[in-house]
C-alpha cells in the first residue's frame, strides 16, 4: 500500500497498538496519563482532538488540523451572516482575512503528532517498549464517514469485548460540540 501524505484539509483517524498487544491500559491511571498526553500533543502539533478511545492494548484517535477547524468555523460564521447562500460543503475552501495567518503556517504532520504522544507517554514509564513502531492513519473526507468513525471510536469497547468502564472517561473522550460544528 503506498504512503499517502496527510492533507490538513481533512479529518484524520489514527489507530496505534501497544507492543505485543500488552493490555497496559487496564490501569486507569495510565489511561488518564495517556489522555493528558493526547491533549497536550495535539495542541503542540497543530491538531484539535475530536474523540479518542483508549482500550487495554490500543488507541483510536480522531483529530483535525487547526487549519481545518478555523476554516470550518469561518465558513459557518459566513453562512450565518449571509443566510440563503449555499454552504461550502463539509470542508469548504480556506478564505477570509482572519485566516491568512493560519494559512501561512506549515501544515501539521500526523507523524509528528503520533511520535509526540507515544514518545512522551513512554518516557513517563520506567519499563521498556510500550508501543509498536507503526500506526494506521486514514483521512476522512466525507461527513457520513466522519459520523461513522466517531460512533465506531465511541462504542469500540463493545466490539472489543472489554468491561463497560472502557465506555466512559478516562477511556473515552468526545468533544460533541466541536464535532457538531465540523459536521454541520
Amino acid at each position: 500500500m503506498p504512503k499517502i501524505p496527510y492533507d490538513p484539509n481533512y479529518l484524520c483517524f489514527i489507530t496505534t497498538v501497544t507492543h505485543k498487544r500488552r493490555p497496559i491500559f487496564r490501569d486507569q491511571k495510565l489511561a488518564e496519563r495517556l489522555g493528558t498526553m493526547i491533549m497536550m500533543a495535539c495542541r503542540l502539533k497543530g491538531f484539535v482532538p475530536l474523540v479518542y478511545a483508549i482500550l487495554p492494548d490500543h488507541l483510536h484517535l480522531l483529530v483535525c488540523s487547526q487549519h481545518l477547524l478555523l476554516r470550518t468555523l469561518e465558513s459557518v460564521r459566513s453562512n450565518n451572516q449571509t443566510s440563503g447562500e449555499a454552504g461550502g460543503g463539509l470542508f469548504p475552501p480556506l478564505a477570509g482575512p482572519r485566516l491568512s495567518a493560519v494559512a501561512s503556517l506549515p501544515a501539521p504532520q500526523v507523524g509528528a503528532l503520533v511520535k509526540s504522544i507515544k514518545g512522551t507517554f513512554s518516557r513517563t514509564l520506567p519499563h521498556g517498549t510500550v508501543w509498536k513502531r507503526r500506526y494506521h492513519c486514514w483521512m476522512i473526507i466525507d461527513g457520513r464517514d466522519a459520523a461513522r468513525v466517531v460512533k465506531y471510536i465511541t462504542y469500540n469497547y463493545r466490539h472489543s469485548g472489554v468491561l463497560e468502564r472502557y465506555g466512559r472517561e478516562p477511556y473515552v473522550w468526545c468533544d460533541d460540540g466541536m464535532i457538531g460544528q465540523i459536521l454541520s
